[in-house]
């Protein structure tokens, strides 16, 4: 098992990536040629990621100031950044804690129209699934990928009670699914789009 530095100094440390310097702003700035080039009036976009990319949604919503994203789903990440400076949790990248202090804020990721969506029997553990992280910052989160997303709302419904702010986030668990995007991807579908 791979080992966390456990310090909450990454922004110091220069082990912290500026947000607006990585793919997450890909997003905002495709949307914004398209909108331009189609001289369209669209508010904003749907958003959906599925494992790895259920990470990148996530993390999009958590760091990106005030994306124009109508509804996400993230369906059964691998782990994910809670939105805590709780000593409780590891630090970043399990965490906000160790993050630059103009990011360390959850209200950003607390407000977001965010579907955390897990299937039922995404439940194996790193023995049975090599691609599961099994550092010590992602085995606290749950031993499997259902687990970590039901942390990972955990986490957000005890900051926003924290911060006495209302939690915009939505769980929804996918009986009989595993870790298979064509198991959740009708769901998801009605989630973004369904009236």
């Amino acid at each position: 098992m791979t080992r966390v530095r456990v310090d909450d100094h990454a922004a110091e440390e220069g082990r912290w990536r500026n947000p607006l310097q990585t793919p997450y702003m890909e997003i905002e700035r495709t949307f914004s040629a398209v909108r331009e080039a189609l001289q369209s009036r669209q508010a904003g976009y749907f958003l959906f990621g599925h494992s790895a990319g259920a990470q990148f949604v996530h993390r999009l919503l958590s760091f990106v100031r005030c994306p124009r994203v109508l509804k996400a789903v993230a369906a059964n990440a691998g782990w994910y950044t809670l939105p805590t400076v709780d000593k409780k949790w590891p630090p970043f990248p399990y965490s906000l804690r160790g993050v630059a202090r103009e990011f360390q804020d959850p209200r950003q990721v607390l407000f977001a129209p965010l579907t955390v969506l897990l299937g039922t029997r995404d439940t194996r553990g790193k023995e049975e699934d090599s691609n599961l992280r099994g550092t010590e910052g992602a085995m606290a989160q749950g031993a499997n990928r259902l687990q970590r997303g039901m942390t990972y709302y955990e986490v957000g419904q005890q900051a926003a009670h924290n911060a006495n702010l209302p939690l915009a986030w939505k769980v929804q668990l996918v009986p009989g699914a595993g870790h298979e995007v064509a198991e959740v991807i009708a769901p998801a579908g009605q989630l973004l789009f369904a009236p």
